[in-house]
């Protein structure tokens, strides 16, 4: 018996690759090839802030018929909230709101906290 016959359906839904700087350690292709060998039926890619490590995910997940979910972690008021993109429509609003926020912020520095970023989450 391997790790993945030991595992319900599963689906990781909060994940950071190396593209979410002095939190997420591993690559997007390693965390996509560790999800297959655990058995998760599908993966999302959260980075902070960021859709960075979605593509590189996505060229390893498809190949391997994992389901790749694409989403981006933001805070509010210090709360972390993972937003997966839901629909065409909706990915271009979040799209957006992480375009705004990383205009408004310091290089490196992407929380989300204040009033510019709190008038755009109010729009998801």
């Amino acid at each position: 018996m391997n790790e993945a016959d030991a595992l319900p359906d599963y689906a990781e839904l909060h994940c950071l690759s190396n593209f979410s700087f002095l939190r997420g350690a591993s690559h997007s292709r390693e965390l996509v090839q560790r999800a297959v060998k655990l058995g998760y039926c599908a993966l999302a890619i959260t980075d902070e802030c960021s859709f960075a490590g979605v593509v590189r995910a996505h060229e390893a997940a498809k190949p391997l018929g994992l389901k790749l979910l694409i989403g981006t972690e933001l805070r509010r008021q210090g709360e972390i909230c993972a937003q997966p993109r839901r629909s065409d429509q909706r990915h271009s609003r979040l799209s957006g709101v992480v375009d705004r926020i990383g205009q408004c912020l310091d290089r490196g520095r992407f929380f989300s906290d204040g009033p510019v970023s709190g008038a755009l989450l109010d729009r998801l």
